[in-house]
């Protein structure tokens, strides 16, 4: 039989769940990429990609290294907030971007 407190924390889980999943429908990515103002392409998300790979694989890291950086990637060029269209500009500024993103997944 479950204790008051251990249904209290599950009810806490729930509830965090639900918020995560509110926050994750309300900043959906897009395809930034078919953005008009945008000079980059597919191919240079790809490099990142792989260099970010190459850079998991020197450090022997996790594999969900680089999967948890490009989302973070993903997320943020494509949120249109602060900087992020400057990521969409060069791909100096994209690269940055993704080694910014690299940090904090590692």
């Amino acid at each position: 039989m479950a204790t008051i407190s251990s249904m209290d924390g599950l009810a806490d889980t729930f509830g965090r769940l639900e918020a995560m999943k509110a926050q994750e429908e309300s900043t959906r990515c897009h395809n930034y990429f078919q953005r008009s103002a945008c000079c980059l392409h597919e191919s240079c998300r790809k490099d990142m990609v792989i260099w970010l790979q190459q850079m998991q694989r020197a450090l022997e890291l996790s594999s969900e290294t680089v999967w948890i950086a490009t989302r973070f990637l993903d997320r943020y060029v494509s949120s249109g907030k602060g900087k992020s269209q400057e990521a969409l500009e060069d791909r100096y500024n994209f690269q940055l971007a993704a080694i910014a993103a690299f940090y904090p997944a590692v």
